[in-house]
């Protein structure tokens, strides 16, 4: 087992990342609210077993990782909406003993270690979400009294003491989560009707405006979200099932991929950003109602932009020998089984470092022109790995690449390997449906394959005409490259 500075954490982890236990919770409990003010994480009420909420309000000191009890709640609540700003604790809605949405709202002033009422929802809500932005308070989602999910987003301003409303989410859900990363507020996940959606919709404040973004791989609820520099992180949840995935979203390139499952699989959790990494105390550990008082963290890895695909192809290290590689293409008879297989084989001299460390940093992009215009894009995110688990590792050749999952775009593995001109090599291979393929019935030669590395490295292209090609047709693309 590997220890981080005494504690333990997860040997091999699934994709990349590492999860590290942290001290436990006095009181086991799920459906909870949390959210940081400077050197201290307060965790607020939740769900106990007996099904009844709790009023307890827990103090984690960041530097000593360790708990403490604070002033409870005036009233006991779970599933409610908690957020700071200004050194102010702010709770709203949440349900009671006979789960019911309430509307009282409460803020908690950690000097005085005291809570304060103050002006109540517009309208109760609960299994609702909150975030801080810009000195206010977002509370999104959640069910109204009559236990149906909502689209609303109500605004508290701490100056007047006073909500608004802002514009309704494009979809309505209770047991959501939200995010903030610069000037938008993301908002994934959550249910409605029992049914869970991978919805990804971002709000701007200022504009009180939405936008649809691509969706969570994994349709969940419950999760624990947090943002984490230019990414967000979503792991567990549940409903149909409890889940151990942790996607991750990168808002500078639009697309999800897979980091370490989480060492304790939860649901009715909360996620807060510390300094360097993400803690997530409580929860669920069943699908249903099983507190926990098990608190651990995720210690993301180094992130590195994948890179983008210009609209055209341009100058790339093309194979010496033609003839040699291969492209496949291939649609099947049901999503699962559509493939993709690029062979960049006899290619143009090529040394390990032109490979960047994908380890450590350097993602990397395949781009599929069609015709000479930008058909398809697909990612390989940086990141650190075990041997054979999701991400990357370095080999005396080069560096491989596996993503199990295949998020977000359906690539399963890359082979990166150095050799002298007419011998190095890289292999991409893709499965699922996940893979974004062109229409093989109508597609227009020539396709053009580049692999593309982060930064102002080189990259690898191989162009495939035809006719003639070994097939090409409705469901597989194969030939050689020119």
């Amino acid at each position: 087992m590997l220890t981080f500075g005494g504690l333990a954490g997860a040997a091999c982890p699934d994709g990349t990342g590492q999860w590290v236990d942290r001290a436990p919770l006095t009181l086991a409990r799920q459906e909870v609210g949390a959210a940081r003010i400077d050197g201290k994480v307060y965790v607020v009420g939740g769900l106990l077993p007996n099904s009844m909420a709790t009023s307890t309000v827990e103090a984690y000191d960041i530097a000593l990782n360790a708990w403490s009890s604070v002033a409870p709640l005036p009233v006991p609540r779970d599933h409610m909406a908690v957020a700071a700003t200004g050194g102010i604790l702010y709770v709203a809605g949440g349900f009671a003993a006979d789960f019911q949405a309430k509307g009282e709202a409460f803020a908690y002033d950690p000097s005085a270690d005291a809570w304060t009422p103050i002006a109540p929802l517009p309208d109760p809500r609960g299994g609702c979400w909150a975030v801080a932005h810009g000195n206010r308070i977002f509370v999104f989602g959640g069910v109204n009294a009559a236990d149906a999910a909502q689209q609303s987003v109500f605004i508290y301003d701490p100056a007047t003491n006073q909500w608004t409303a802002g514009a309704d989410m494009p979809t309505a859900r209770e047991h959501l989560n939200a995010a903030v990363v610069g000037d938008f507020i993301y908002v994934v996940g959550g249910r409605s009707g029992g049914t869970s959606t991978n919805a990804n919709e971002r709000y701007h404040p200022v504009t009180n405006a939405w936008q649809t973004m691509t969706p969570m791989p994994t349709a969940r609820a419950a999760a624990a979200v947090a943002a984490f520099g230019n990414r967000i992180f979503a792991a567990g949840g549940e409903t149909p099932m409890l889940f151990s995935v942790n996607e991750v979203y990168d808002v500078a390139t639009d697309a999800w991929s897979n980091a370490a499952a989480m060492a304790i699989p939860r649901h009715g959790i909360a996620a807060v950003t510390l300094d360097d990494r993400i803690l997530t105390p409580g929860g669920g550990t069943v699908h249903g109602l099983q507190p926990t008082a098990a608190v651990d963290s995720f210690v993301p890895s180094a992130a590195g932009a994948s890179p983008a695909c210009p609209p055209a192809p341009d100058a790339c290290r093309t194979p010496s020998v033609g003839a040699k590689g291969l492209l496949l293409l291939r649609r099947g008879s049901a999503p699962e089984r559509n493939a993709l297989v690029w062979d960049w084989a006899r290619g143009a001299a090529t040394a390990k470092t032109d490979f960047g460390d994908p380890v450590t940093g350097d993602g990397y992009a395949l781009c599929v022109y069609e015709g000479g215009a930008l058909a398809v894009r697909m990612t390989a995110p940086p990141g650190s790995a075990c041997p054979g688990r999701t991400g990357w590792r370095s080999t005396p050749s080069g560096f491989r690449y596996r993503s199990r999952a295949r998020t977000p775009d359906g690539l399963r593995s890359v082979v990166l390997k150095q050799g002298a001109d007419g011998r190095a090599r890289i292999v991409l291979e893709g499965k699922g449906a996940l893979l974004p393929l062109p229409d093989l019935a109508s597609v227009t030669s020539p396709l053009t394959v580049q692999l593309r590395r982060s930064g102002n490295g080189p990259c690898w292209s191989a162009q495939y005409g035809f006719p003639p090609a070994l097939r090409a047709d409705a469901t597989t693309f194969k030939d050689p490259a020119d």
